[in-house]
């Protein structure tokens, strides 16, 4: 009787063992899904952000609102995919983008002879443009970090 005691705990003991290898293979497993799935919006904020660079590479100061929404969407959701000062860059691209906005509706209702009125103008839209083009790209080569392959920067 004493035998089979024994021979039950053992078996208790193996199959307590496979269960633990068998949770632990799981939680691996798990681990690369939400690393898989983590690596894939961080992908598709890096590609909402390069098309909305080529967009206003193209069009330059005539760039559509529309762009400049579908681009807000994605900073939006850089926030819970990548660190505070990277969100807050993009962020910064997008607020910018709508002042450029606001600035080429002024531009373009302004019919005075103001020269003086209208150089500024020009001058504010071309900085802001500007602070555009490299507040984006530096956001880029931010996310490009956060995109290598086996990179463990969280």
């Amino acid at each position: 009787m004493e035998n089979v005691g024994t021979l039950i705990s053992v078996a208790a003991a193996l199959l307590a063992a496979l269960s633990a290898l068998y949770a632990k293979k799981q939680a691996g497993a798990a681990e690369h899904f939400n690393q898989s799935a983590l690596h894939g919006n961080r992908l598709r904020v890096y590609n909402g952000l390069v098309n909305y660079r080529a967009h206003i590479g193209a069009c330059g100061m005539g760039f559509k609102e529309d762009e400049v929404w579908k681009f807000a969407e994605v900073a939006e959701l850089s926030q819970f995919y990548f660190p505070v000062e990277i969100a807050s860059r993009l962020n910064a691209v997008v607020e910018n983008s709508l002042k450029l906005l606001s600035l080429n509706a002024q531009w373009e209702g302004d019919r005075s002879d103001n020269v003086e009125k209208l150089t500024t103008l020009a001058v504010n839209r071309q900085t802001l443009m500007q602070s555009i083009h490299d507040e984006s790209g530096k956001a880029a080569n931010d996310l490009k970090r956060y995109l290598r392959a086996n990179s463990r920067l969280t």
